[in-house]
């Protein structure tokens, strides 16, 4: 799983936790060293043995993801499947929080960032504190950690905007403009697919019916022409909040003709189950070599 691929000639996004573009490429060769086949997600379903293929799945479709990574992939016949936010690609675009939240934590100093995480904290009960805790645990930096999980899960988006909106200057949400790449260009790419990431890519809640409304049906009817998109694979963005109603949502997916749903949560497919948890591109080395394979 892959959000941002930096090189020297294209730098990665702002805010991002990218890897470079050497280490992708090198990624792939451990994995074909070890003996994987990369296959289309197309195949997903395709009733052969699992243990031998690899999927390269990213999210969001990021400018730096695009222009690195596809050209290089199309040459040495590597799918990729990326997950699409429609909202900032349209005419009259709107961008995700949780990439104005990206471009915060990387542009602020630490007394703003400070100054924004005590004042969330102060806003949150001690359940939604330890939930943030738990699912951002990875952040050792607590600023970062309080931040990203009020903003991204706690708060309604509304009033996140406002908390985040003080803190963010032009600079910022021009910044925007350049992160996300059209959809033009992903049809010069025969071994590229897209799908479904979302119009906002807002957290799941306990409204999924609302969710699916306003979220993942704009995306759908979005991308429903577009020669590389596959339809039936969707990719959930974020962790849920603590109240979503997950597998009632995934129901809903699967009546609406989804067939998969790609998600974050660190895992290897078992090759049947409708979620997808993908291996983390920054574990990739520690997984293979964990396995004996490199």
């Amino acid at each position: 799983m892959y959000h941002s691929v930096g090189s020297d000639v294209k730098p990665a996004v702002v805010g991002s936790n990218p890897i470079h573009l050497d280490r992708f490429k090198r990624q792939m060769l451990l994995f074909d060293a070890a003996g994987y086949r990369f296959a289309s997600i197309r195949e997903l379903d395709a009733r052969i043995d699992n243990s031998d293929r690899v999927f390269i799945t990213s999210d969001d479709g990021t400018s730096d993801w695009a222009t690195n990574v596809l050209p290089w992939c199309e040459v040495n016949s590597i799918p990729t499947h990326t997950g699409i936010i429609s909202g900032p690609l349209r005419d009259k675009p709107t961008y995700p929080l949780a990439h104005l939240v990206q471009l915060l934590l990387a542009s602020k100093t630490n007394e703003e960032l400070t100054r924004l995480c005590e004042s969330l904290q102060a806003k949150l009960t001690s359940t939604e504190l330890d939930f943030v805790n738990q699912t951002y645990n990875y952040e050792t930096d607590q600023n970062r950690r309080i931040i990203k999980g009020a903003l991204n899960l706690i708060f309604p988006q509304n009033v996140a905007m406002e908390q985040l909106s003080p803190f963010m200057s032009d600079a910022d949400f021009t910044n925007m403009t350049i992160r996300f790449q059209n959809l033009e260009f992903y049809r010069n790419f025969s071994y590229a697919t897209l799908g479904n990431h979302t119009e906002n890519h807002t957290a799941l809640g306990q409204d999924f019916s609302m969710y699916f409304q306003h979220e993942v049906e704009p995306c759908k009817e979005f991308l429903k022409d577009h020669p590389n998109n596959i339809g039936d694979i969707f990719t959930l963005p974020l962790k849920p909040r603590a109240t979503a109603e997950k597998s009632a949502f995934y129901e809903l997916l699967q009546k609406n003709g989804f067939k998969h749903c790609l998600t974050s949560f660190a895992g290897i497919w078992d090759g049947q189950s409708f979620e997808i948890p993908r291996i983390d591109a920054q574990d990739v080395e520690g997984i293979l070599e964990a396995s004996g394979l490199a």
